[in-house]
């Protein structure tokens, strides 16, 4: 009887320190979100005013710098899958798990669509460019060195939405070929994934294709 006691206390203390965790990291993404709406509107207004050059110039470098791109976005993206991932468990098994850190089919699923994203705005940017070629044309005098812009312009985004359909059907085969990998090969049991071919490769597989889609938008 005893024994059975203290075994119930050891749940108990288990379940919740779960739900602590899980009340902070909560909590932790209202203040995060709350603060960023907050700096999102102070920006905003100093921009509005005029008074934010600096600060507008300085966010729109760190967006650019290659250190955001293809290190922090990528990484960060995946330790945000992994955190998720954690607090989202069933309370009675909150222990952390090495298959947590299984989050490379997400991240390269999040890596196609936002290569879609991607080609949907160059689409977009196309058919701006080509509106403003032909009401250029209707213009007497002609601006040839306008004309010439646009029209690079153009060329440039249709080759580009050219080779976005095959690069964006081998994305998704790949997506295919390394969920049929894990469902294969990535798990040792039930419940226990493989380290190499269930966490391992799927992770490096997804930071590389989120890098490869940031240096994509890149060009």
């Amino acid at each position: 009887m005893p024994h059975h006691c203290h075994g119930g206390k050891i749940n108990q203390s288990i379940y919740l320190g779960s739900y602590g965790f899980s009340f902070c990291f909560c909590l932790s993404c209202v203040l995060f979100t709350v603060y960023a709406i907050i700096i999102t509107g102070i920006f905003y207004i100093l921009l509005i005013e005029n008074q934010g050059e600096k600060l507008k110039l300085g966010m729109v470098e760190f967006l650019t710098n290659p250190v955001f791109k293809y290190g922090i976005l990528p990484i960060g993206s995946a330790m945000l899958g992994i955190a998720v991932k954690y607090a989202s468990r069933n309370d009675q098994y909150a222990k952390f798990r090495k298959e947590d850190i299984a989050v490379g089919l997400d991240l390269t699923l999040t890596a196609c669509l936002m290569f879609v994203v991607l080609t949907t705005d160059r689409a977009a940017k196309l058919l701006i460019a080509n509106r403003g070629l032909a009401d250029l044309l209707n213009r007497h005098p002609l601006d040839t060195v306008v004309a010439a812009e646009l029209q690079a312009k153009s060329q440039l985004l249709s080759s580009q939405i050219a080779s976005s359909g095959w690069v964006i059907a081998l994305m998704f085969l790949g997506l295919g070929g390394l969920s049929t990998t894990v469902r294969k090969w990535g798990w040792n049991s039930e419940t226990e994934m493989n380290p190499i071919m269930g966490i391992a490769i799927p992770l490096i597989f997804g930071i590389a294709a989120i890098i490869g889609v940031m240096a994509g938008a890149a060009q």
